[in-house]
């Protein structure tokens, strides 16, 4: 057997071995949990871990009715400036909020 080929077996298993070595030491670091831990039961949809039970948590609002938009009782005005017409591909668009002024590029 030519010398080559003992150094690609001898090489091939020490892969082995170290591909082995790994695959045991990552099992003894994040290996299964063990066995003796007894399950935890759930808690119950009432209790929500509170002492007092449900007596201290507020009442959940309404839904809204279909005709209400968000920014009326402001108003009518939202705070945000859409482009008023539509721009060339080489231009910026102008976008300002209440907290933010930006220009944003069209093309990215």
């Amino acid at each position: 057997m030519p010398r080559t080929e003992i150094q690609r077996y001898v090489l091939l298993a020490a892969l082995g071995v170290l591909g082995y070595l790994l695959v045991y030491n990552w099992t003894q670091d994040h290996g299964q949990a063990p066995a003796d831990t007894a399950p935890r039961e759930a808690p119950r949809a009432g209790d929500a871990g509170l002492v007092g039970g449900d007596a201290d948590v507020p009442p959940v609002a309404p839904p809204a009715a279909a005709g209400d938009v968000p920014g009326e009782e402001l108003g009518g005005d939202s705070g945000l400036a859409l482009p008023s017409a539509p721009v060339a591909a080489d231009q910026l668009v102008h976008v300002r909020t209440p907290t933010l002024e930006v220009w944003i590029d069209r093309l990215g």
